[in-house]
């Protein structure tokens, strides 16, 4: 009976060994910091700017999409030469630890009308971004073109990438330098996926972000 016992206990430390591997005992649900969530978008000054617009230093995070799948998405929009997305790929969504208003980022086709256009949303203010980029207190956009080796024909029709982050509710005063933070963390982003797209140029972003008003 004792030798049965011992079997029984070790077999049951086995399985519990195994269940708290699987529940992160490597780490893997510790806090993200600026610099980690999201797949590592951000670094330097875009990851002061989440920290600025999160009022966190700690976070967790959805990746829907994630950079692979928002490039795929893309390029297959390309593909079928649609004037613009009829739907967008959610890069990621990212949250402070333990809940409260989010963050996300969108990514899809943006028609050739749309930075040709003067007028603008209302509650924005236009920066000298990529080809146009507008920043608000909960929002921001993007707007560049990649001309690229992954896209057949881009050097005569480029890819129009339109690139969003939106906050759930607001929670940030209405300044400027809360809405450059909000560019700030998009550009980040946008600039990761122009580089791994191998856009030329880096689809012309500026690296490092030098914020211009559009006087």
């Amino acid at each position: 009976m004792g030798g049965l016992m011992r079997s029984r206990f070790a077999m049951l430390s086995i399985v519990l060994g195994f269940t708290l591997s699987a529940c992160g005992g490597d780490g893997a649900d510790e806090p993200l910091d600026a610099t980690r969530v999201c797949g590592e978008l951000f670094s330097g000054q875009a990851a002061k700017s989440l920290e600025k617009l999160t009022g966190a230093t700690a976070f967790e995070h959805t990746v829907t999409d994630g950079l692979s799948k928002t490039e795929q998405f893309l390029k297959s929009d390309y593909r079928k030469r649609l004037n613009w997305s009829r739907s967008s790929s959610t890069l990621c969504v990212v949250a402070r630890e333990g809940g409260g208003h989010s963050i996300r980022m969108n990514f899809d086709v943006y028609a050739p009308w749309d930075v040709t256009d003067e007028h603008h949303p209302m509650g924005v203010e236009a920066y000298r971004v990529g080809k146009k980029a507008w920043a608000g207190v909960t929002r921001s956009d993007v707007y560049f073109e990649c001309v690229s080796t992954k896209l057949e024909g881009s050097s005569a029709r480029p890819l129009r990438v339109h690139a969003s982050i939106r906050m759930s509710k607001a929670r940030t005063p209405d300044s400027r330098e809360y809405r450059e933070a909000y560019l700030t963390v998009l550009h980040s982003a946008s600039l990761k996926l122009a580089k791994k797209m191998e856009c030329e140029n880096s689809g012309g972003l500026p690296d490092p972000l030098v914020l211009q008003p559009v006087a």
